[in-house]
């Protein structure tokens, strides 16, 4: 599971390997980075393996 955590909304995940996004209010430590829906596009910046990627679908 690659979590990003929504950029406006601190509680609103999203999983990055299955494309789900749901809320969550327990701590979460493992967040690769962020995301946004813009219109219809997701774009979102985290990293793997020591770099910085840019996603926009």
């Amino acid at each position: 599971m690659k979590l990003l955590r929504n950029f406006e909304l601190h509680d609103i995940l999203f999983d990055l390997e299955s494309g789900e996004e749901f809320k969550n209010l327990e701590p979460v430590t493992n967040i690769y980075g962020w995301y946004r829906q813009i219109e219809d596009v997701l774009t979102a910046l985290y990293v793997e393996k020591n770099e910085l990627l840019a996603i926009f679908q």
